[in-house]
């Protein structure tokens, strides 16, 4: 046999409750109540492995199942070297074929971490950590057509020379291939010593080695008594072999009583054979043996890998995809986009004002979700669109899919069919490309597109920046991303006045990395100008019908934002009146008048000496010398011998390649800051200001009703 020390793998088996798992012993022992190592126990596990240089197997039953199992993965990763790198786009981009990509990028056994699993449907929950955190995916649906050997028909029951049986036990496949193991039980010389201890021994005391550092270097010749379990294993015979797709097994007589007594599901299934020893002939099941052997194989006699993830494997495809659409004016639009975009949904609800009437019938005339709510215009807001998408939400089922898309927006015709042959990472943003319908008569070329989808190839891609970005025309995400994990039912900031810069922000919340553009292309419907309708529906009709202005006439207009490019401007700064800046990172947000700096006011553009880009608000709290004493200061403007910080971005003093950006004058990360004014402060805003003082508050979530 051999050491311990020289086995490439080390299996962890956390949970025997499940069958079907590639050792073929927990998968004929069927669901019995067992016990779950807990999680400390895993954590003494890990570390009792410190200095074994081979893969750490996480095993079952099923670990999918195992309620530790995120947390687990965290201890692991910590201890076993951090998160892994791989290059940007694995894992990230959509998989058509799951075998391929597990094949291609997470099967190099010569690794530290790996997870063995049938792929259940539960996967999905951790299907974003899982690929962030494991090296190596040992899968099996065990919907293929390989042979599993039946590995409780005992050597114990069969008739063999007792020298012979002997020296088979020591040239077991799975001592000499795979793996030993810890269990709850304690350390095992054998994978499968371990699952028989843990299945028949019940959760009684501990059988195995304790779990301690160095537990592993154990000689065979120090195993001792555990080797009785090799008795009741058919592992290193020949025996019967079985489709992995049967639901049937054969087991010696005495483990069929065994298996009898700990309650086992296939026993009261009746579709456990008892194995006739009396008529064994060993020679009708010899087989050469190799590390996965049980595969089917190809024409050159290697394992068909390709085989493993097949059926089931489907249960990483999307099962739902949900909808929340924000029309508030937009009746004429949403006539054209419905109707065309609602067969790709389980659920579209359409989110509106309740006195948007046009848009509600719309709504209820393709069979859509009505969500009526009038928060957008709460506190003066012209447009809140994050507190409608919020509102959107909470009327989901939101158990799987989702996306936000916008009432001029036409999705591709196979949109849906597209969608569900690929398998999508819960913890990316994915997006597509817009392309703009030509100008003049929308409508007429709507129809015709329709008729011809194939019209999409005369549109052309305008803008990069702004047309290939993830943001409200096409925002796709799952419900178990990490970035959501925390906020529940409102994803989006309700701290936006306009609808400018909630997708921006919501974009934001996943890492550059986490986001993925997709193949899919999707139209946009002309308005006309970019910016018209972002504080409200000012556009003109496409109908003959004239659109009702459902804006708030003196709410807070949004003037513009602020990111690494520069200020983006969507209206001109009106003379007086307030200004708020608002801080998208962390909803914060200063108001004040709007009156000349240095005693308080907004600053933008000034071109400095230093070059850059300028904006924000200033006050005299934080004006101070031109002096090398102030190196690393955010310097938003300039005055004689005077420089002066608050909030907004500026250049970095003595630093002319970096812009910095700042809050109540000290330096924050990046983000993105958007500008808004209003003539005069009403009763849901705050107390008169005077100039040059600073008041921050929270926004609060408007309330909504579903019809």
């Amino acid at each position: 046999m051999r050491p311990m020390s020289e086995m490439q793998v080390i299996c962890i088996d956390v949970t025997t409750r499940c069958f079907y798992q590639c050792s073929g012993c927990t998968r004929l022992i069927g669901h019995v109540k067992t016990r779950d190592m807990d999680l400390n126990t895993f954590k003494l596990a890990i570390d009792s492995m410190e200095g074994h240089r081979g893969l750490l197997g996480v095993i079952g039953g099923e670990p999918i199942f195992w309620p530790h199992l995120d947390a687990a993965t965290d201890y692991l990763v910590q201890k076993t070297g951090g998160p892994i790198r791989l290059p940007r786009n694995i894992g990230i981009d959509p998989i058509p074929d799951l075998s391929k990509f597990l094949l291609s990028h997470y099967h190099d056994v010569k690794t530290k971490r790996g997870i063995f699993t049938s792929l259940p449907p539960k996967t999905i929950d951790h299907w974003e950590k899982l690929l962030e955190s494991y090296h190596y995916f040992g899968f099996n649906t065990h919907e293929n057509a390989g042979l599993h050997q039946q590995l409780l028909v005992a050597s114990g029951e069969l008739p063999i020379p007792k020298d012979q049986k002997e020296k088979m036990i020591q040239d077991c496949w799975i001592n000499k291939f795979w793996s030993c193991s810890i269990t709850p039980q304690g350390c095992w010389p054998c994978e499968i010593m371990g699952t028989l201890a843990h299945a028949f021994d019940g959760p009684g005391p501990k059988q195995g080695w304790p779990i301690e550092k160095g537990w592993w270097n154990r000689q065979p010749k120090d195993w001792g008594d555990m080797m009785k379990w090799c008795e009741i294993c058919g592992a290193a015979m020949d025996v019967p072999r079985l489709k992995a797709t049967d639901d049937q097994e054969i087991v010696s007589a005495e483990n069929y009583e065994r298996l009898k007594k700990i309650g086992s599901t296939k026993v009261d299934k009746g579709v456990v054979k008892v194995f006739d020893t009396a008529g064994y002939d060993p020679d009708k099941y010899k087989v050469v043996k190799s590390i996965e052997w049980y595969l089917p194989t190809k024409a050159n006699g290697r394992p068909d890998d390709e085989s493993r993830a097949k059926g089931t494997a489907t249960n990483l495809n999307p099962k739902k995809l949900e909808c929340v659409i924000v029309s508030v004016g937009y009746s004429d639009f949403l006539d054209q986009t419905l109707p065309w975009n609602i067969r790709h949904f389980d659920k579209c609800v359409i989110v509106t004002a309740s006195s948007d009437t046009h848009t509600q019938e719309i709504a209820k005339k393709h069979g859509a979700c009505v969500v009526i709510s009038d928060s957008y215009k709460e506190k003066g807001a012209q447009f809140n669109k994050g507190k409608m998408l919020n509102a959107g939400i909470a009327a989901l089922d939101y158990d799987d899919w989702a996306m936000f898309t916008d009432a001029d927006i036409l999705l591709p015709p196979d949109f849906r069919t597209e969608f569900n042959r690929q398998i999508w990472n819960p913890g990316v943003l994915y997006y597509g490309t817009r392309l703009h319908s030509p100008r003049g008569d929308v409508v007429s070329w709507v129809d015709n597109y329709k008729r011809n989808p194939n019209l999409i190839n005369s549109l052309k891609l305008v803008n990069t920046k702004a047309n290939q970005m993830p943001w409200g025309y096409l925002q796709i995400f799952h419900n178990k991303a990490h970035t959501l994990s925390r906020l529940g039912r409102n994803i989006c900031s309700e701290a936006f006045f306009s609808a400018a810069g909630i997708d921006n922000h919501f974009m934001n919340r996943w890492h550059p990395h986490k986001r993925c553009l997709t193949n899919f292309q999707v139209i946009h419907i002309d308005h006309g100008a970019e910016k018209i309708n972002w504080n409200g529906r000012r556009s003109p009709s496409l109908a003959a019908a004239p659109i009702k202005q459902l804006i708030t006439n003196d709410g807070w207009t949004a003037l513009g934002w602020i990111d690494e490019l520069g200020y983006h401007d969507t209206y001109p700064l009106a003379p007086g009146g307030f200004i708020k800046l608002f801080r998208s990172d962390t909803g914060e947000f200063v108001i004040m008048h709007n009156d000349s700096p240095p005693r308080g006011g907004y600053i933008q553009d000034e071109g400095f000496k230093y070059g850059g880009h300028h904006i924000g608000f200033v006050t005299d709290s934080y004006k101070f010398p031109v002096d090398l004493l102030y190196k690393g200061k955010i310097i938003i403007h300039q005055a004689g011998k005077f420089e002066y910080s608050g909030w907004g971005a500026g250049h970095v003093m003595f630093e002319d390649n970096r812009q910095g950006y700042v809050w109540n004058g000290q330096e924050i990360s990046p983000t993105v800051f958007e500008l808004f004014q209003k003539s005069q402060l009403g009763p849901n805003d705050v107390p008169l200001i005077k100039a040059g003082s600073v008041y921050r508050a929270p926004i609060r979530t408007g309330r909504q009703r579903v019809r």
